[in-house]
């Protein structure tokens, strides 16, 4: 029965891989489907092992990188704004800390110190 199961499993893996293709999803939520094809492109290139075109991808990669991130920052604001006219303070307040990098976190006043980096 195992066999079987893992016989059937394998086939529907196989089948889904070749019609849908491989599940992209960004590590951060900001970056764009555009964004993604080229990172995708430059590890391909690695993997292959054209170093050329590894290289000469690391600069649209960076820029559409800058890009996204800053249509998600200008959507944020935007937002924010739209908050800020309604007066919807707590919301707003929500929306701009969203733009606060992540790398701090706010720690127990017991402990000392109000920010320390993140783990």
């Amino acid at each position: 029965m195992d066999r079987l199961w893992t016989c059937y499993k394998s086939a529907l893996d196989t089948a889904a891989w070749e019609v849908l293709g491989p599940h992209r999803q960004a590590k951060q939520t900001w970056i764009s489907n555009a964004t993604l094809s080229i990172i995708e492109q430059r590890r391909k290139a690695v993997l292959v092992g054209e170093v050329e075109e590894y290289k000469r991808l690391a600069g649209p990669r960076r820029r559409a990188l800058r890009h996204a991130k800053h249509q998600w920052a200008e959507r944020i604001a935007l937002e924010g704004e739209q908050c800020l006219c309604s007066s919807e303070i707590k919301d707003a307040f929500t929306k701009f800390r969203q733009l606060r990098p992540e790398r701090y976190s706010a720690v127990n006043a017991t402990e000392g110190y109000r920010w320390k980096p993140a783990v």
